[in-house]
């Protein structure tokens, strides 16, 4: 396994209703594990649905397979202010060569559905046979 940390904000995108920032990325041979800070800086309830996360790799847009921790729900709610931590497990078939795009897609507030958010997610650090990076 390789892991790589992200520090601070460098990996986030947001809108009115979720900002959503990249912390830790595990990549292993057949998948991809993404470490996620979801935050609701708004002042109204905003509703995730599970099968709106979506890992854009390739020609394919991969639904989460797991989570580390506690199942996910298929949705899931963040009150105002309120900030969730997620491990959620993408599986790639083979090593992350090339860059993907986590695109949310399934967020919205009341009856109203957000924009889609995507953060790039970058491909796995080649290792090469010494073990440098």
């Amino acid at each position: 396994m390789v892991r790589r940390e992200f520090e601070g904000e460098i990996h986030a995108v947001g809108n009115d209703a979720l900002a959503l920032a990249l912390r830790e990325i595990q990549y292993e041979e057949r998948f991809v594990t993404l470490r996620l800070a979801l935050h609701n800086p708004s002042e109204a309830p905003t509703l995730i649905e599970r099968t709106g996360l979506l890992l854009a790799y390739g020609e394919l847009e991969l639904p989460p397979s797991s989570t580390v921790g506690p199942a996910l729900p298929p949705s899931f709610s963040l009150a105002p202010g309120d900030t969730q931590e997620l491990w959620i497990a993408y599986v790639t078939g083979d090593r992350m060569l090339h860059a993907g795009t986590l695109v949310v897609r399934a967020v919205r507030q009341g009856e109203a559905y957000t924009l889609p958010l995507q953060l790039a997610i970058p491909p796995a650090p080649v290792v090469h046979l010494d073990g440098a990076r």
